[in-house]
């Protein structure tokens, strides 16, 4: 089967939120050793086929490794990555939207007497995706209209929708000197993760000239990467990032990615 659009977490509890968000009949399969999830959806005239697919295991490697199986066997016209991630103190607030225009691996270069000096290779989304996002971003009150969509525990003040870079690395960042040294590499730097590099890069990898996989990373920030982490908003950062794929979906110049209606 082909996707329209395939969906990627690191935890079950991202894929959950998306279950909640998308309330429709999800099918379980499995395809060449794979197993994914998927259902319709019926927007702006077409039938569109989603495929999630959750790793086994969090991290870069097996981002990107799960990522490029699902590539290759369903073809699909849009990626994304939802869930949840580390803000960056002072840039965004818990339970912030961080959508990437760009995700690089903070941990990438080369050792000199025992400090590193990075090297980052970043990818971000094509142009035309970018001002897409951007585009939704900009609608009237969506942040309010996402945030309202919540019934369990969530911050009071507004949900802010962020577009700026992630930093990937292998582990989970409970440090604020590592922190300090990531946001050096990149002053745009909003979010910290394990997984968006690997699956940006496993997109950018299987494209060819014939062939183009655009993709986007979309997540909530839940704790600032310190070492006084907590799971209160959790569910919440899942369920805002999910929600945000489904409101792009449902944006109307976003019809223009899945081709002429189908029904």
């Amino acid at each position: 089967m082909k996707a329209d659009i395939l969906i990627i977490t690191a935890l079950q509890e991202e894929q959950d939120a998306l279950k909640k968000v998308f309330d429709v009949e999800w099918k379980l399969d499995i395809l060449e050793g794979l197993f994914f999830q998927h259902f319709q959806l019926e927007l702006h005239g077409r039938i569109l086929n989603v495929v999630a697919v959750n790793q086994t295991e969090m991290g870069m490697v097996h981002a990107a490794i799960t990522t490029t199986k699902a590539v290759q066997l369903f073809k699909p016209k849009l990626t994304s990555m939802t869930g949840i991630c580390a803000g960056i103190e002072g840039k965004v607030q818990l339970g912030d939207i961080i959508i990437g225009s760009q995700t690089f691996d903070y941990g990438s270069g080369k050792y000199i007497n025992g400090k590193l000096i990075p090297h980052p290779t970043p990818i971000g989304p094509p142009n035309w995706l970018l001002q897409l996002l951007e585009a939704c971003s900009a609608q009237e009150k969506i942040g309010e209209l996402i945030k309202r969509e919540f019934s369990g525990t969530k911050p009071s003040y507004p949900l802010g929708i962020h577009h700026a870079s992630f930093g990937s690395g292998a582990a989970v960042v409970a440090d604020d000197k590592m922190v300090e040294e990531a946001t050096r590499i990149d002053r745009k730097l909003f979010a910290l993760d394990m997984e968006a590099y690997g699956v940006a890069m496993a997109n950018a990898l299987a494209s060819t000239t014939s062939s183009q996989y655009p993709c986007f990373i979309v997540k909530g920030a839940v704790d600032f990467a310190g070492i006084h982490k907590n799971d209160k908003y959790h569910e919440y950062g899942a369920y805002v990032s999910a929600m945000y794929i489904r409101k792009f979906l449902e944006f109307p110049l976003s019809a223009s990615i899945f081709g002429a209606n189908n029904i």
